[in-house]
């Protein structure tokens, strides 16, 4: 009889109730359904917007990386620009040094030309030089086309024939090749002596010092001209003393006379009587009549 009694205290729900509890439910769920759908689009729409403004800074510093680069290279320009102002510069004023050089140059080579045409006639007509001993235009370096001397080469080459020996083998030149110019240096040059007012026999040498001499002369590619142009000068120059022995007394008195000389056995010049040694040839001189030599008993 308990249990039953207890069965009937049970409270009971209605149907509307019961309706409008689930109507609750349904509207809550609608709720959190709503807000879950609206929470998935504000989150795409956010994560859009990061990714948008991840991009537009990465775009702002590449635009600041070219805009630095573009001014490092107007820089450059304008560094390149200054470079290639200052070349054009230097590159004027040498242009016109250049060419005040070979003005100076071109008046260089007319006086050279003259002093050789003027030395040569000079030497020829003294006798102190043979046509075979003359300063050959080929001593000079060539080149005159590049500093516009056509009319002075020709000149130039003019007065070498006029002055040229016979045998055109006579003066021998080194080895060019093509295109090389000759060095004045290593060129055969034959110095004349034209100067009077000093005696060349006091530089003449023996057979055993000329031929010292001529080796080194010969490696310096000189050849046998300067040699020959001295002895060629001193016999002439000793030719003038015998002719005329009061050519060295000019200044001093008329009543000097000139001191006694002697033949020289070996190469027969005119010497001083006393000399020891022959300023030509640098051979000793024996006296016609030598002392003899006192005994130790006397």
């Amino acid at each position: 009889m308990s249990t039953v009694e207890e069965n009937y205290d049970i409270p009971t729900v209605s149907l509307d109730e019961v309706k409008i509890e689930l109507s609750k439910i349904a509207i809550a769920k609608k709720a959190i359904e709503d807000f879950g759908i609206k929470r998935s689009e504000l989150l795409g729409e956010y994560e859009e917007y990061q990714r948008a403004g991840d991009f537009f800074s990465e775009t702002q510093i590449t635009l600041e990386a070219i805009l630095k680069e573009k001014q490092e290279q107007e820089d450059i320009l304008r560094q390149i620009n200054n470079d290639k102002e200052s070349l054009e510069k230097v590159l004027s004023e040498i242009k016109t040094d250049r060419k005040s050089l070979e003005m100076k140059l071109s008046q260089k080579y007319t006086e050279v030309f003259k002093l050789l045409e003027n030395a040569n006639k000079l030497g020829l007509e003294s006798g102190c030089i043979k046509e075979n001993d003359i300063i050959p235009v080929t001593s000079l370096p060539s080149g005159l086309n590049e500093f516009k001397l056509k009319n002075k080469e020709d000149e130039a080459e003019n007065v070498n024939s006029n002055f040229t020996p016979p045998n055109s083998n006579s003066t021998s030149t080194p080895n060019l090749t093509q295109g090389q110019l000759p060095n004045p240096f290593l060129t055969p040059f034959k110095l004349p002596n034209i100067m009077f007012n000093f005696d060349p026999s006091t530089y003449l040498m023996s057979s055993n010092s000329a031929s010292q001499f001529q080796t080194p002369m010969q490696n310096l590619g000189l050849g046998n001209g300067l040699p020959n142009a001295l002895n060629n000068a001193a016999r002439f120059h000793s030719n003038i003393r015998m002719m005329t022995p009061s050519m060295h007394s000019i200044g001093k008195d008329s009543s000097h006379q000139s001191p006694p000389m002697k033949t020289c056995q070996s190469c027969l010049q005119q010497i001083h009587r006393n000399a020891p040694i022959c300023p030509m040839c640098k051979s000793k001189s024996r006296s016609k009549n030598p002392k003899k030599p006192k005994r130790k008993g006397e």
